[in-house]
């Protein structure tokens, strides 16, 4: 998603958001994102601090508590579907 678009999310529809740290950003690579864009039913945001992501923003709440329980952000797109 783009900046304009979660923008857009957050302040014009005050949609609900769940985030969730990155633990290792040198293992948060594109094909992680690629995978993200595959699997995710709901719309997400990558919040990047000095071209180094931080967090990812999830719109889904269902998608959000899988991923937190997994704890590993790889695992749960591994293994949900």
């Amino acid at each position: 998603m783009t900046d304009e678009g979660y923008a857009a999310l957050v302040m014009d529809l005050d949609l609900e958001r769940y985030e969730m740290e990155i633990e290792d950003p040198a293992k948060f690579q594109q094909k992680l994102i690629l995978r993200m864009d595959r699997r995710l039913q709901m719309p997400y945001y990558v919040l990047f601090e000095k071209r180094i992501p931080r967090k990812v923003m999830f719109f889904g709440s269902r998608e959000a508590m899988l991923a937190k329980l997994y704890g590993n952000l790889e695992r749960f797109l591994e293994l949900y579907s």
